[in-house]
């Protein structure tokens, strides 16, 4: 029973409380920013906002008035003169919290509702940070001037080198005379001229036509003894004879110009 009666105590106690706060005076159009008192505590908490009265001329809504990221804040913007209560109830886990009301009193003409659901978005600071702005705080965001590409660098064309042939040596024996007219087969070539004549009188016991000639190299400094075979006018006949000789004596052979004895 006293339980019961503290309780009405309490309850009675609110009711007169709350009749005998003042109203307080805006104008229609006018942004007012509310913010629920948030008990002590870091507890997240559930915030639900409504409209206990409204004059009749007003078609506004509660949830165009919620800051979707500050649950606990609203900005209230009557739209029509008149009585408003505003109450916004704090829960946690489904369990009651707390109870705020807020009682305005309203003069002007209405305006329409369009004028000021267009100028509420979810993302649109509270306004006591929109009064703490100035231009300063703003940051101006410059579009990067556009800078023309550098031109490409010249093709430069690669300077056109002349290879210069360098002059080939002079073969072996070229500065013998020679005689272009007739052919001959070399058989072998000796340092010594007593084994060359050694070569040549065994082919001529045979009875070929085999002789000694010197040559001197001028581009070495060297003399050499060629054994010899034979004279011929055509180069196809002198290529034949030396392939016979070849595969009869088994020596390697080569055709070359009859060369005059030299100095």
């Amino acid at each position: 029973m006293q339980q019961k009666l503290f309780i009405l105590t309490v309850i009675f106690s609110f009711t007169l409380i709350s009749c005998g706060k003042k109203a307080i005076e805006a104008e229609v159009g006018a942004k007012i920013p509310i913010t629920a008192e948030v008990p002590d505590g870091n507890e997240s908490y559930d915030y639900s906002w409504e409209f206990v009265s409204q004059p009749d001329g007003s078609l506004m809504q509660i949830d165009y008035l919620v800051n979707s990221d500050n649950p606990e804040t609203l900005t209230f913007i009557p739209d029509a003169p008149g009585d408003y209560t505003i109450q916004v109830t704090i829960t946690q886990y489904g369990d009651e919290v707390s109870v705020q009301s807020w009682d305005y009193t309203v003069s002007g003409e209405p305006i329409e509702i369009s004028e000021i659901t267009s100028q509420m978005d979810s993302t649109e600071p509270s306004e006591e940070t929109w009064l703490n702005e100035t231009i300063e705080d703003t940051p101006v965001v410059k579009e990067p001037e556009k800078v023309a590409p550098p031109p490409p660098p010249p093709i430069r064309k690669k300077p056109v080198t002349k290879k210069i042939s360098k002059p080939k040596p002079p073969l072996p024996g070229s500065s013998i005379p020679v005689d272009r007219e007739h052919f001959t087969i070399q058989v072998a070539a000796k340092k010594m001229r007593s084994n060359a004549d050694e070569i040549a009188a065994r082919f001529l016991n045979e009875g070929l036509d085999v002789y000694v000639q010197k040559a001197y190299f001028k581009e070495t400094d060297e003399i050499w003894y060629r054994i010899r075979l034979g004279k011929f006018d055509d180069l196809e006949n002198a290529r034949q004879a030396a392939k016979e000789f070849a595969n009869k004596y088994k020596m390697s052979t080569w055709v070359d110009y009859v060369r005059l004895d030299s100095k």
